[in-house]
């Protein structure tokens, strides 16, 4: 995707093609006699394929319900067949597609709070300041463009900005920096299906709940217990400043529930970080 600031081109990434097995956000175009033809969202549009060989689903009746021009998919760039590159969406794990997303997210918030910045700021040459801020942190073997997050994260927390600015310019993009991202708080929620394998009573898994709740204030953790139907809950995550702090919090109440299996069965059925 390329987003245009005084006629500057700034592209998501600094290299201008994928990796090798690297896994990409892409919008489908068509079906022809080839495959499911592809635009790459964070490449310029550039455009490939998902050969029919490479289709997760491959009768002809999936095909047109599930790869419907304009969707947006992930795929995974796997070659370049004769000229043309070639992507699949089989046997893609689902860990690593979520984990693409959140990361995406994270830089595709990074890279909208860049273009803030120099929106409000026209005497600021867009593309040095791009090319300082966002791209020039790693080498070119090394690249890394999620990197970027963690770079990000420390500004905030150590109140350590590292990029090669001038001093007024630092100083302002740093300013501007700790307004919004530390007016940006994050929710988290659990969702799970419990029940005992020695009772089926609501009574008793209220109770292993209230466990939960006590290792959570022991913990620094303040959450929230309801019933949804039963025998689904909610566990309610009070909100946090930054998404690893809440990241955090989140995965050491999932491990708790899990180390408690013996008492109960206990399914998560999903685990959410959303940001307001």
């Amino acid at each position: 995707m390329i987003f245009y600031y005084n006629y500057t081109e700034m592209f998501y990434y600094r290299k201008t093609d994928p990796a090798l097995n690297e896994l990409v956000f892409a919008k489908i175009l068509l079906i022809d006699n080839l495959g499911v033809k592809i635009k790459l969202i964070e490449y310029d549009d550039k455009e490939g394929y998902i050969l029919y060989s490479n289709l997760s689903k491959r009768k002809e009746k999936q095909i047109k319900q599930l790869y419907k021009p304009s969707k947006d998919i992930i795929v995974e760039f796997v070659e370049v067949f004769e000229g043309v590159m070639s992507f699949t969406d089989k046997n893609i794990d689902e860990d690593s597609i979520t984990e693409f997303e959140n990361n995406f997210k994270k830089y595709q918030k990074i890279v909208n709070m860049i273009l803030n910045f120099l929106k409000m700021n026209k005497d600021i040459e867009s593309k040095s300041f791009i090319d300082s801020v966002l791209y020039n942190f790693s080498s070119e073997e090394d690249y890394n463009p999620f990197d970027i997050i963690s770079v990000f994260n420390r500004i905030i927390k150590e109140e350590v900005i590292d990029f090669e600015l001038e001093p007024d310019i630092k100083n302002r993009f740093f300013e501007f920096l700790k307004k919004v991202m530390t007016d940006t708080k994050f929710k988290g929620m659990l969702k799970y299906e419990s029940f005992s394998p020695n009772s089926s009573g609501l009574f008793e898994i209220k109770n292993f709940y209230l466990d939960v709740v006590k290792f959570s204030k022991e913990n620094d953790i303040n959450i929230t217990v309801k019933l949804d139907s039963s025998p689904t809950f909610i566990i309610s995550f009070d909100d946090e400043k930054y998404h690893e702090k809440m990241k955090e919090k989140v995965d050491k109440i999932v491990d708790y529930i899990s180390s408690q299996k013996i008492k109960f069965s206990n399914k998560l059925v999903s685990n959410t970080i959303t940001e307001h």
